[in-house]
Formats: structure tokens, C-alpha cells, sequence
């Protein structure tokens, strides 16, 4: 005959049944982290035609799917990553890209969001020059460039050829317009030391819109003939005894590119006395270098990066320099990583 169960034994068989339901490590409190979700840069300004955007997403259990909008409407779901989805951006105008992380809880992140203008722009930029046609004396010539578009002007190309009596020299450098301008102009010098300068130069221009429309090349002809021992005229000595440099902040869209485009760059230069010249670089991989000329005063400039730029994929510094009237010189540096298809 079976033995009745006692009240103790019930109560500890109640407590045991309920231990065996739980699996192990199992808690009954919920999920409410939301997840994380940043959007890839792109550039400001893109052609009508398709355009493919990458989201990371992230989270401290699992993501289930990112959600990509336009304009808060709903056009796609992804739930394997990599998390992209391509927009149709065949309209001209202004356009919000935005992604939404979800975890396997359900919670939502906060939008991650873009900006992008739509410009069905096909008029290519003007440019002029003033430059001196002919050279006798030593000196710092002044050469000045001027562009407009009839929409957004986005920079011009300079290539200068040297044809010296030691050999042919070149130079490449490009000049950003600020954003959103319609036109834009700079100048540089020209230093003409003696007659070791002396040959037929070439300067090439060829301007470029936010579009990705480009003008004719403008070239000018610089003639130098100096005669043999002339002397150098005397180079003014910056006003001495301001010791302070100048401080230079970048700020970057994206430290990762991942398609050719413009990317406006924030620079915030003082100093003591005044900025008096600001100077970018692009340094890729290689030995490669692209300078970019800026004003004094300019607070944002555009990288241009087109699809020639896959042949330097890899790590990239951007480099910012500025000075004052004494030759005080401050920078910031900061690192990059090219990874154009």
C-alpha cells in the first residue's frame, strides 16, 4: 500500500516540478535595450538615377531587421546583413534618407538619418583666368581664377606644367568652392626667382558642378624670359613677435568612403592675431597627394572623390594647415579609409 504524501513532501515536489520547467540560465526579466543603427555617409549632392545605402546596425541580444525610409515612408525591409536597400532617386529635390534599427524584442532604435539633393543638372560650369602672358623680371606673380554654374559650383582643376631649362615640372592642385555657391574665385602666386625660371609654362583649368558636369579645359600660356643675372627682389620678412599658432578642428561627414561623390569637411581655424592662409591635403595610399586651397575664412570645404580614386583603396589622411601674418603654423590630421567598388 502507497505511503499518502504529507504536506512538506508536496510543497518540495511543487518547488522541484517548478525548477525543472526553467532552462538553465533563463531569466525572466525582458529585453528593453533598443538597438543602434548608423547610416553610411554619401555625398550631399547626386545625379537623378539609383542610389544604394548601407546601415550598421547593432545590439546587445540581436537585430532582426533595419528599415529603410524616404521621407518617413517606408520602401524596404532588410533582415541578413549587410543592411542595405537602393533608392530610386529620380526626381529632383531634397530627400531624407533614414534607417531604423529593430531587435528580436521588438525594440526600435533611434533613426539614423541623411540629407541628400537631387540636382538634374546637365550645363557645365564657366571659367576665367587672369594670368600675366609674358614675364621679364623677377617677382611674385598673382594668377586668379574665377568659375560660376548655373546651379552649385563644386571645385576647379588646376594643373600647371613648368617647362624649365632643367627638365619639364608638374603640378596638380584643386580648388574647393565653398558649399552651396553658385560661383567662386581664388588666386595664387606665382614665384619667379631668376632666369632658371625662364620657358613657355601651361596652365589648365577645368571646372566642375555638384553635378559632376565638367567645362571645357581653359589652358593659358605663361612666357618667362628673365635675363641671366637678374638679381631676386628682396622678400618681406613677416612682422616678428607673435610666437602663437594657429588651432585647426576638422570635422568629417564619414571616416569611411565608400562611394565617389563630394564630402563636405567643417574646419574651425583662429588664432591670436588672424588666420591669414588655410591649406588642405588628401594624403592616399602610395605617396599620393592632392592639395586643396582654401580661404581664410572658409568653415567647410568639399573633397571630391571620383570612381579613379579605387585605385588608392585603403587607409587616407585628410590634413588641414593654417597660418598667420608671422608664419606661425597649426594643423589637425585626421585618418581615413577608402574603400571605393
Amino acid at each position: 500500500m502507497k505511503s499518502p504524501l504529507t504536506l512538506p513532501a508536496l510543497l518540495a515536489a511543487s518547488l522541484l516540478l517548478g525548477a525543472c520547467g526553467s532552462a538553465p540560465g533563463s531569466s525572466t526579466s525582458a529585453d528593453r535595450t533598443p538597438p543602434r543603427v548608423t547610416l553610411d555617409a554619401l555625398p550631399g549632392t547626386v545625379r537623378p538615377g539609383k542610389v544604394q545605402v548601407q546601415a550598421t546596425a547593432s545590439d546587445d541580444v540581436a537585430v532582426r531587421e533595419v528599415r529603410f525610409y524616404l521621407n518617413d515612408k517606408l520602401v524596404d525591409t532588410d533582415r541578413t546583413e549587410p543592411y542595405q536597400t537602393t533608392y530610386d532617386l529620380s526626381q529632383s529635390g531634397s530627400f531624407v534618407l533614414k534607417a531604423v534599427a529593430v531587435d528580436t524584442s521588438g525594440n526600435e532604435s533611434a533613426p539614423a538619418t541623411q540629407t541628400v539633393k537631387v540636382i538634374n543638372d546637365t550645363t557645365a560650369p564657366q571659367l576665367t583666368v587672369e594670368a600675366p602672358g609674358t614675364i621679364t623680371q623677377p617677382g611674385v606673380y598673382k594668377i586668379t581664377v574665377r568659375a560660376s554654374d548655373d546651379v552649385q559650383l563644386a571645385y576647379v582643376d588646376a594643373a600647371l606644367t613648368l617647362n624649365l631649362p632643367s627638365g619639364a615640372q608638374s603640378q596638380r592642385q584643386r580648388f574647393d568652392a565653398p558649399k552651396d555657391v553658385a560661383q567662386a574665385e581664388w588666386s595664387f602666386d606665382l614665384p619667379i626667382s631668376d632666369s632658371s625660371f625662364n620657358g613657355t609654362h601651361s596652365l589648365t583649368l577645368v571646372a566642375y558642378d555638384a553635378a559632376g558636369n565638367a567645362s571645357a579645359p581653359l589652358t593659358r600660356t605663361v612666357v618667362v624670359n628673365v635675363p641671366a643675372g637678374q638679381p631676386q627682389p628682396p622678400v618681406t620678412t613677416p612682422t616678428t613677435g607673435d610666437t602663437v599658432a594657429p588651432t585647426v578642428r576638422l570635422t568629417l561627414p564619414t571616416t569611411t568612403i565608400t562611394q565617389a561623390g563630394n564630402y563636405t569637411v567643417r574646419v574651425e581655424a583662429s588664432d591670436n592675431v588672424a588666420v591669414t592662409s588655410l591649406q588642405a591635403e588628401l594624403a592616399l595610399t602610395g605617396g599620393t597627394v592632392v592639395p586643396l586651397t582654401l580661404s581664410p575664412t572658409q568653415t567647410e570645404f568639399v573633397v571630391p572623390v571620383d570612381a579613379s580614386y579605387r585605385a588608392f583603396n585603403g587607409p587616407a589622411t585628410l590634413t588641414v594647415f593654417a597660418r598667420d601674418a608671422a608664419g606661425n603654423e597649426g594643423s589637425d590630421r585626421q585618418a581615413l579609409t577608402l574603400r571605393l567598388p
